[in-house]
């Protein structure tokens, strides 16, 4: 972008006052300075973007005049799309009408209009949320979908002159497999090597009641950390750490 700028700045602002009538009139310089300002106040740097490729994680402000073959919305609930309205204690909704700002009705109606200006320059859409339980303050309230999906779906069954349940297309269940890993076999080897430092430690430390419960538990593990003297990782505790 600052590449632009400085091009369109040289090719078309400096050559349109080089160009003009007034190119070799002496002029008070808060005079040049305001021509100049003006001048580049009514340019404008045109936009091209890189053809987009692979998965972008966009923000819906993100997505306008783009078009995509394919968009996921990620937990389209009614908490996150559009969102419950944060509290303007600096410029309250009855201050903003008196003042004749945009509030939260205006606010509403360009999310929507960004929404489905998405969707329908869209070849497919995905609308994902999760229905269930959420905590919220001592009660529990259930999560509900977006309104926008309650908008399209009532749409839909208008068309079909029928009600959705759900599982009938295209309210479907997004199918869920989960896999446990497979536990991996570790072992070591018990050479002439390990059992040197094996009765080279009993030697200097002895044998204890920790020790014997350490191998009983798992040999590995007490060869690790007893013959091998091998130690975890240190890693900062954000928790802990909250300024690190």
């Amino acid at each position: 972008m600052d590449a632009q700028a400085f091009v369109r700045l040289r090719e078309y602002v400096l050559s349109d006052l080089k160009s003009s009538l007034i190119s070799h009139t002496p002029l008070p310089f808060l005079l040049q300075k305001r021509v100049l300002e003006t001048l580049i106040e009514q340019a404008r740097i045109p936009f091209e973007a890189d053809p987009i490729t692979g998965v972008q994680i966009m923000g819906l402000l993100e997505t306008r005049l783009l078009h995509f073959d394919n968009v996921y919305f990620v937990d389209a609930t009614e908490d996150y799309l559009p969102g419950t309205p944060a509290q303007d204690l600096l410029m309250p909704e009855p201050l903003r009408k008196q003042l004749h700002l945009p509030g939260l009705v205006e606010k509403q109606q360009r999310n929507s209009y960004n929404v489905y200006r998405l969707c329908f320059g869209s070849k497919r859409v995905f609308f994902y949320w999760q229905e269930g339980l959420a905590k919220a303050g001592n009660g529990e309230l259930k999560k509900s979908r977006s309104r926008y999906v309650e908008q399209l779906l009532w749409a839909e069954e208008k068309r079909l002159k029928t009600m959705l349940n759900p599982g009938d297309p295209p309210l479907e269940l997004a199918p869920c497999v989960i896999s446990t890993p497979k536990p991996q076999l570790w072992s070591l080897e018990k050479t002439p090597s390990v059992e040197t430092v094996l009765l080279t430690y009993l030697q200097e430390h002895g044998l204890s009641a920790t020790l014997l419960d350490s191998y009983l538990k798992c040999p590995l593990k007490f060869a690790r950390r007893y013959l091998l003297q091998l130690t975890e990782t240190q890693e900062i505790n954000e928790g802990d750490a909250p300024d690190v």
